[in-house]
């Protein structure tokens, strides 16, 4: 499996305000929106002008999902990493494990950030695993913290610190070569 992960562009807001509003990518976020052209190109302008970065995952020169790290608070070393597989496959497993693993070596090893943060919805476990298999740990629970569609759902608050990634990044990369 060949994986590139290459910054958005412009030409890139369609097939990322499509891939945005599907149920398989919306039932794991916080919103299930309804994207115009208008406010994908606002957002992208926006992602822009800030320290975000955003890329789009291609898998074997298909482009298959969209990766971010974004909110980057300098002052304190942190940021917060996300990725979605729009496009899904037999792979899409070990492909989340692998584009979690370089979004941690980047932020450690490029961006120099001390901690790695993220937020996954409980009945998101399939990403709590691949967080779990990159050396990222449960900080807490923020107990019904997003409604949506009728119900109240849990966020697991996860973290990664660079401490922890010096003792883990080789054993998570030999988890990335295992996974079939």
């Amino acid at each position: 499996m060949k994986i590139e992960l290459r910054r958005i562009t412009e030409n890139d807001m369609d097939m990322v305000r499509k891939w945005r509003m599907l149920p398989d990518v919306t039932r794991f976020m916080y919103t299930d929106p309804i994207i115009t052209m208008e406010q994908q190109l606002q957002w992208f302008k926006r992602s822009q002008e800030s320290d975000d970065l955003n890329w789009i995952i291609f898998q074997d020169d298909n482009p298959v999902g969209l990766a971010s790290l974004v909110k980057w608070d300098k002052q304190n070393r942190r940021i917060t990493g996300g990725a979605y597989i729009a496009v899904k496959n037999r792979d899409s497993f070990k492909l989340s494990v692998q584009i979690q693993y370089n979004l941690l070596r980047y932020a450690f090893e490029k961006l120099q950030v001390n901690k790695v943060c993220g937020e996954v919805l409980r009945e998101n476990v399939g990403m709590l695993k691949v967080l779990e298999l990159c050396g990222s740990v449960q900080e807490g629970v923020l107990r019904q913290h997003v409604y949506k569609n009728g119900e109240y759902h849990d966020v697991i608050i996860q973290s990664t610190i660079y401490e922890d990634w010096i003792k883990i990044k080789d054993k998570a990369y030999q988890h990335i070569c295992e996974i079939e």
